[in-house]
Parts: C-alpha cells; structure tokens; sequence
C-alpha cells in the first residue's frame, strides 16, 4: 500500500518566497550579464521546486518514504555552505527504520 500526500499550499509558499528572491538578484544583478542568466532560469528552477515540495510518499511495502529535501533540518556547516536553498530543490528517500524523530506542524490556512 502507498500513500502519496499532495501538499500544494506549502509548495506554492516555498516557490514564491524563492521566486521573490532570486527575481529580485536577478534584477539588481541585470547590468553584469549574470543577472539575465537567473531570470531566464527562474521559470525552470520555480517548476522544480515546486514539484520536489509538493510531494510526500510512504510505501509500506518497501518501508520507505520520501519527502522534500527542504523539510531536513541543517546543521550550522550546512547552513554556511547554502544547503537549505539547494534543498529546496531535492527530495529525500529514507527507511522507516532510519527516522529518530518526527513533528508534524499545523498551519492554519486562512
């Protein structure tokens, strides 16, 4: 059995605070060139994260299961090498054996 949890709020959520962003630096960064090559990828980059964020999978058959990279808490290393922004591209498969620890935190939608 699978169970395959569609969560199209948060995603939309980590799409656009990621979108605000890099439009923003793109445009500051337009004059060097380097600024045209971000809003041309923006689009792309916006579809794959909203497409690894959107998406949670557990298979009990095989016990594992897979969740955006971006729900992984960092460490103090990792937040220095910019690992929570290039996560919010990835996803992640684990065993069920593997996991510690879980929280699940309710937002309110208004």
């Amino acid at each position: 059995m699978k169970y395959e949890i569609i969560d199209v709020h948060t995603a939309l959520e980590v799409v656009f605070k990621n979108f605000k962003w890099a439009l923003l630096i793109g445009i500051l960064l337009l004059p060097s060139g380097v600024g045209a090559v971000i809003l041309v990828l923006l689009p792309f980059q916006s579809i794959l994260i909203y497409n690894k964020n959107k998406r949670y999978l557990i298979d009990m058959q095989t016990g594992k299961i897979t969740f955006p990279r971006s729900d992984v808490e960092n460490s103090i290393v990792a937040v220095l090498l910019c690992a929570p922004y290039w996560n919010l591209m990835r996803s992640k498969t684990v065993t069920a054996d593997q996991i510690e620890d879980m929280r699940l935190e309710k937002k309110e939608v208004k």
